[in-house]
Order: structure tokens, then sequence, then C-alpha cells
């Protein structure tokens, strides 16, 4: 809206004027007040509400559902703010206040500003000129999805306490009939984060963090930036995960392809350091901003205290093409314990191929095991029970280990606290016929359809999702019968090149 830009100089001059008396301040205060209750700046948030509001709108065969804004009445509304149906109105409103629409132009104008005309923004990430020098935070580190034992945990704890999956939702279901509040309360929350998770993946605000099971400290690492001025800075609290997991490869790859990225410096477990976690995942220090032509990154890995961030003997030294020659099929941090084996270990990857490589002579395919142990769970059935078809042993990863296929027996274990499996005595490994007894079976021909149909040998090759950095073993491979698996476990399939 072109005669927002008016508002904007507006909001410019009001942050420049004099502050230094009582009477300055209070006449900031009420231009202040003028400006966001002029028609200018409020259509400029109706116009912005309803960009928004289309993303989270329920597209229902009612009256409301059928009244959705379509790109030509966006842009009438542009043209003429009036032209609205009330009705139409009303629901973008509904809609703001339910999902709190926060729009940054908006909240300050004289910070990000919209490009004259056809000129490019200076911030190509964010589409405006201007933004913030200097980003400081610790985002929320949450999944964006309504967990049903944490929802039912305080208002019915005989929900959240069901033994599996598939009963829980058997008992959530039930509820349409006993509890018909409670059961339309927790569709409503459903539906909310369904429709959140909706605007983050399709409204294009969120193109590299906005993957798989993303979660929130992705998200808000990604807005930092194209909210950063582009000489600005941003420092942020998060997990390592955004260096390390699959799932944010091209925002990671995306920061140091383009110089970005200063520093890294992660720290060994967040329960650590954050008493009221339990999580034994590592968080970092994460900083980047102002491109650096052919500077290399500085990272420190499984710091255990604040003082090791100033020790420099821990800092690793990465660039792209260093990192790249080191990533198989996903552009992840390598870690390192010294700048010395960073170096090593890139000139051994830029030397010899991978696995997977065109022309290695192998073709590789990999899955998270063939069963969800949640999802799944309705297929399963306790090995103390009986199965009508025939069945075949489930491995969990805390059956096996490198190069260990009998590691862990649930035999004698209490089925409701195993948190790990004690280990197989020697007296039972020298017998060849001993086979380890899992938890739960599941039927041979659910197998068989998960298996691709090019792997015909009666072995599968598998390796523990249950790990960590100062393990002797990163990667913990076995190699276990042709039997399930479950998704704590990671599969590799082979097939020759022809």
């Amino acid at each position: 809206m072109g005669s927002f830009r008016y508002v904007a100089v507006e909001f410019a001059n009001l942050t420049a004027s004099a502050d230094d008396s009582l009477d300055c301040i209070a006449a900031k205060r009420q231009r202040y007040a003028d400006l966001v209750k002029g028609l200018e700046y409020l259509n400029a948030r109706f116009w912005a509400d309803t960009w928004s509001a289309v993303f989270v709108w329920t597209k229902e065969d009612g009256d409301v559902g059928r009244l959705c804004p379509t790109e030509r009445k966006f842009r009438d509304i542009e043209r003429n703010p009036r032209n609205v149906l009330p009705h139409v109105r009303e629901a973008v409103e509904r809609l703001r206040d339910q999902f709190q629409f926060f729009h940054w132009h908006l909240a300050f104008p004289d910070v990000f500003r919209s490009p004259m005309d056809e000129a490019s923004p200076d911030n190509p990430t964010g589409g405006w000129n201007g933004g913030f020098s200097v980003i400081l935070g610790n985002p929320p580190w949450e999944q964006m999805e309504v967990s049903e034992e944490e929802w039912f945990s305080q208002r019915l704890p005989n929900i959240a306490n069901a033994k599996h999956a598939s009963a829980r939702k058997e008992m959530i279901k039930a509820l349409r009939e006993t509890d018909t509040d409670t059961f339309f309360e927790f569709e409503l929350a459903i539906h909310a984060a369904t429709a959140t998770r909706h605007f983050v993946r399709t409204s294009g605000r969120f193109p590299l963090t906005a993957r798989g099971r993303f979660n929130t400290y992705a998200l808000f690492a990604e807005l930092s930036l194209s909210i950063q001025a582009v000489d600005g800075i941003t420092g942020v609290i998060i997990p390592s995960g955004i260096i390390l997991d699959d799932t944010y490869s091209a925002f990671f790859e995306d920061q140091m392809k383009r110089d970005l990225l200063r520093s890294v410096f992660s720290f060994y477990e967040i329960r650590r350091f954050f008493p009221g976690t339990d999580s034994r995942k590592p968080f970092c220090l994460f900083t980047s901003g102002g491109e650096r032509p052919n500077l290399e990154a500085t990272f420190a890995f499984d710091l255990k205290t604040v003082s090791e961030v100033t020790d420099s003997t821990n800092y690793v030294f990465l660039d792209f093409a260093g990192i790249s020659a080191m990533s198989c099929g996903s552009f992840t941090a390598p870690t390192f314990r010294s700048n010395e084996n960073a170096v090593l270990t890139t000139l051994v990857y830029k030397r010899l191929e991978m696995l997977g490589d065109t022309g290695s002579g192998w073709i590789t395919r990999t899955r998270k095991g063939l069963f969800n142990m949640a999802s799944d769970s309705s297929r399963f059935v306790p090995v103390t029970g009986s199965c009508e078809a025939h069945c075949v042993r489930l491995y969990e990863a805390k059956m096996f280990d490198l190069f260990d296929h009998r590691f862990g027996d649930f035999q004698d274990v209490v089925f409701a606290s195993v948190s790990e499996l004690p280990f197989v005595d020697y007296q039972r490994r020298v017998i060849a016929e001993y086979t380890p007894k899992p938890r739960y079976q599941i039927p041979s021909a659910d197998v068989e359809e998960r298996i691709p149909d090019t792997w015909t040998d009666q072995w599968l090759m598998v390796w523990r999702d249950v790990t960590n950095a100062a393990s002797e073993r990163t990667a913990r491979v076995a190699i276990v019968p042709r039997v399930g698996v479950g998704d704590t476990a990671g599969l590799l399939f082979l097939t020759a090149e022809r």
C-alpha cells in the first residue's frame, strides 16, 4: 500500500524526535497513538491480516468457508480496503485474535521499509530495506503439534496414560459420545496446530526450516535472518540440531554457502545447563550475519563449561567446501574435538569416494526402521501373547550393538519400565541357537511388505539411533535376521550399479 509509506516516514520522524523531557515523551506517546489509530495504518494492518488469515481459514462448505478471500479479492482489498463484506472482515479479525498475527513492517515501520517502486530490496530474504542491526534471543524449543499425552495429562490422565498410541486414539474417539465438550476442545486444539503448520509450510516465510517434523527453534533462527539488516548480526541459543540434523540441512547449507555463519559453540547436554529438562541433546550459541567471503566459520563441540568457549584450543574451522566433501547426501556438520582432526578428515574425504556416490559401484537406500513404534503399535503382538499369523521378532535399537545382534534381551525385564536392557551374559552367547527375546512380535507378512523387492538376503543391515559423539563408535552397525525393525534403528539397503 503506497499510502502506508507516509505512515512509515512519520514513524521514523517520531523515533528521531526529542525525548529528553516529560513533555516530549507525552507528545511522542500521543503521536504514536494517533498513528496506530489512523486510517492508513488500520487499512495496512487489515490487508496484512487478510493475507495471514487465508492460510488458517477453515475452507468448509458453510457460508464463511466459501468466503475465504482469493488472490483477486486480496488485490481488491489492497486497492479499496472498504470493499469487504462484513462477514469477511469479522472472520479476518477473529482469526487475527485467535492466531495473534504479527507483522514486522507494521510493528516497526521505521525499521522495515518497503523498496521504492520496482527497486530490489536490500534484504532479499525479508523483501524489504532495513532491519535490525543486532538480534539476541533464546526462542522456544518445541514441536509445533499437539501431544495427546501432554494435552490429556491434566484433563483426563487415564487417556494420557494409555498403554499405547492406538489404544489412546480409541479412547479419544469415544469422547465424542461420553464427553462432547472435551472432545471438541481437543479437536479445536488439533485444528489450530494443523492450521499453524500449514501457514509455516506454505506461506513461503520459512523455505529452509519448515521441513519434516520441524521445531520452533529452527523457525526462529530463519526468521532472525529475515528481519536482520544486511550488515546485522544474530546470536541465539538453540539446540545444536540446527547444524547436526538432516531436517535443517538446507538452512545450514545456505548459511555456509553465503558465508553468513560466524560461529557455533555447542555444549554437551541441555540438561547439564537447564536442570528443569531431561534432554540429553546438545545446544549451542549460534552466531550469524554479515557476509564474510571465503572466511571459515568457527565451531566448538562437546563443551562442558561456559569458560571453554574462550579456549581457542577447542576451536574447529570449517568452510563450505570442506563440509561439502564430508557430507553424504545431506549437508550437516561433522563434529570434531580438535582442528587437527578436522583438517585430516577433510583431506581423507576429498581424496576418497563415498559409498553411494556416482561411480562407487553401489546404489544406497536408507530408511528409519520398518515400523513406527507409535503409529504402527496396533500391528504389534506382545511376545507373551498369541499371534494368529506367522510372526517374527520386532527388533529395537537397544537389542543390538556394534557387530552384535544379541546385545540386549527383554527376558526377565519388567515390561513398562524398560529404558535399557541387561547385558546378555557369556553363557547364553556361546549357545549358537540362542536368540534374544523381543518386547513384541509382528506378522512376517507385514515385514515382507516393507522390505524392498530387490533385497533378497535373509539378513538386514542396521544401525542404532541411540548413540552420541562421546561414544567410541558414533555409528553402531550390526547385521540382524530378516525380522521386523522399529524406528529407533536405521536400515541400509545396497544394490550393485548395473
